[in-house]
């Protein structure tokens, strides 16, 4: 029997901006420069290119519920 594929792991950059984030503000969070995130989100883009989505990890980033809402 074959064993299940392992899931991928998206890069932090590439599922922040898949989550709404802005690329300033990402560039803002990471300390890196506008270009240095665009590059990233370019490369890691390419490397999912040609994966199955679903072997692709939730790129939802849950939001925890804050205490008292």
């Amino acid at each position: 029997m074959k064993p299940d594929p392992e899931m991928i792991e998206p890069s932090c950059i590439w599922r922040l901006l898949t989550n709404g984030w802005t690329t300033s503000q990402v560039a803002a969070l990471l300390h890196l420069s506008v270009g240095k995130v665009l590059t990233a989100q370019e490369a890691e883009t390419s490397r999912l290119k040609n994966t199955d989505p679903k072997l692709i990890a939730n790129s939802v980033i849950q939001r925890r519920p804050q205490p008292g809402r």
